[in-house]
């Protein structure tokens, strides 16, 4: 069964933070990795932009990637969120430019979003196993 993830990217306000480049993303985790998939060509400065990917199952994400295939035409984001079959998964609120020194980067997810996100699916599925007529 496949895993559907869905990412919407808010590009910064900042002076010079779209692009007319294009914006690749791939998902580690701790089975595997994912593809690279281009995300996006072209981002307006202030726009947030959302697509699904669905790929194999790659265990519990562990990192995303993404890289910018004009560095000479830097790019800026603010916010980053990643939902997992429907539910918020990791929010990624520290801004990174890609540019001619960081063409790519890493962005490691925190075990806390993990732990509470599966925390939050067990209690939905004990809450809908109960019958509470």
């Amino acid at each position: 069964m496949p895993s559907t993830y869905e990412v919407s990217i808010t590009t910064a306000t900042t002076n010079g933070a779209g692009t007319t480049g294009t914006v690749s993303i791939k998902f580690q985790g701790t089975d595997g990795e994912s593809n690279l998939y281009a995300f996006r060509k072209g981002f307006t400065k202030g726009w947030v932009n959302t697509k699904t990917f669905k790929f194999p199952r790659i265990g519990n994400l562990t990192q995303v990637y993404l890289e910018l295939d004009t560095p000479e035409d830097p790019w800026r984001f603010s916010t980053i969120s990643i939902k997992y079959n429907d539910h918020t998964l990791y929010t990624f609120n520290k801004s990174y430019g890609l540019n001619q020194n960081l063409p790519s980067v890493w962005l490691k997810c925190n075990l806390f979003y993990t732990f509470s996100f599966f925390f939050f699916l067990s209690m939905n599925q004990l809450n809908n196993n109960h019958n509470y007529n």
